[in-house]
């Protein structure tokens, strides 16, 4: 439901950082995600989809660093938006892209090991060794 929620905001706001609130923590997902590893060091998680989550407490300190670098984004939670004068998000977009494409690659080869693997701990050796080729 968050992702679906992302998507449609993203629709919307093609050029901003998309932040969906879930609970206690705020998400964003795929290149906006990356952006925030970027910038912030959040970790990243692979899984159908490319994600990112951090609690609500977080929030100043995400938007402080997105506002440093001139970033628009845009808050589901409460349609807070900031926007700048500039193309910062696109120069961000493309600074992560190489890494979105990696990862993209590596998801896809997720859903053929569901295939293949034969248990759960053969299938995630293989997917650290092909992550660690990847990062």
């Amino acid at each position: 439901m968050k992702y679906t929620e992302y998507l449609k905001y993203k629709i919307e706001n093609p050029n901003k950082v998309i932040l969906v609130k879930a609970g206690n923590f705020f998400h964003t997902f795929d290149v906006d995600a990356l952006i925030l590893e970027l910038l912030l060091g959040y970790k990243v998680t692979v899984k159908k989809e490319i994600k990112v989550g951090f609690p609500l407490s977080s929030i100043e300190r995400v938007k402080e660093a997105l506002e440093n670098k001139n970033i628009d984004y845009f808050i589901a939670f409460d349609n807070q938006r900031k926007e700048f004068d500039s193309n910062s998000y696109l120069q961000y977009k493309d600074k992560v892209s190489e890494r979105y494409a990696c990862i993209e690659k590596y998801k896809h080869i997720l859903e053929k090991l569901d295939l293949y693997a034969s248990n759960k701990d053969e299938k995630t050796d293989i997917i650290n060794e092909i992550y660690a080729i990847l990062k």
